[in-house]
């Protein structure tokens, strides 16, 4: 396998966690596809990540996952555990890499048996388009001192997107809210965080249509909060 490359399976027991919801298990095979750039703001570093997800009880009968690039090139793998989630991930700083072995096009994920695809799309359009980051406010790169409950700042965006999104982790924390695109600040739900503790905090905005993956820009920032 190539060392960018990241495959796993995984299996649900009959639910899903979305944010705060929980939802059934859908029997539906489900496929999608993200492009993803996290700009590391302390020191403008950029993380390129690449990646493919398939779920669905029909997966549990695949013998054989396939993404097919448009230079036809073809990535599988296996499913000897018949287990019903399935991820393709790449994470890569060279974004000449990304450029040059994820070109831009049609993406097709195929299953076998073919019959267990049923009528979701079987191709994704890739390209290489990253929405605008977020011009931000508050919290700075590093900050240390602040309250558990802060509220981060940002300006109203200048281009259109499907929504904005937050995402917290650190000691025992691994928290992901969904804004709409009009959002200019979100506050720190109380009990989330502790005193005296490191987190970063990732500040994204997400672009899909239908047929495409999404693309997203998300920008991490370290901070501390006060004793």
């Amino acid at each position: 396998m190539n060392k960018h490359l990241l495959a796993c399976f995984g299996l649900t027991a009959g639910l899903l966690m979305t944010g705060d919801a929980v939802v059934a298990a859908s029997t539906d095979l489900r496929i999608s596809m993200t492009l993803r750039k996290e700009i590391q703001l302390s020191d403008n570093s950029a993380l390129y990540r690449l990646r493919f997800d398939l779920d669905g009880d029909p997966l549990k009968k695949a013998r054989k996952i396939s993404i097919v690039a448009p230079s036809r090139k073809r990535m599988d793998m296996q499913n000897p555990l018949h287990l019903n989630i399935a991820h393709l991930e790449v994470a890569e700083s060279d974004y000449a890499y990304i450029i040059k072995t994820f070109p831009e096009g049609y993406y097709g994920l195929r299953v076998a048996p073919k019959a267990l695809q049923g009528g979701n799309p079987s191709r994704l359009f890739l390209t290489h388009d990253f929405p605008a980051g977020l011009a931000l406010v508050t919290p700075t790169p590093g900050a240390t001192g602040l309250p558990t409950d802060f509220t981060a700042e940002w300006y109203p965006l200048g281009n259109a997107v499907n929504n904005i999104f937050v995402e917290i982790t650190g000691p025992d924390v691994d928290y992901t809210a969904t804004l709409p695109p009009t959002a200019t600040r979100f506050k720190i739900p109380t009990g989330l965080l502790a005193s005296g503790q490191s987190y970063r905090i990732g500040l994204g905005v997400r672009v899909q249509a239908d047929g495409t993956g999404s693309h997203e820009t998300v920008q991490l920032i370290d901070f501390t909060t006060a004793p």
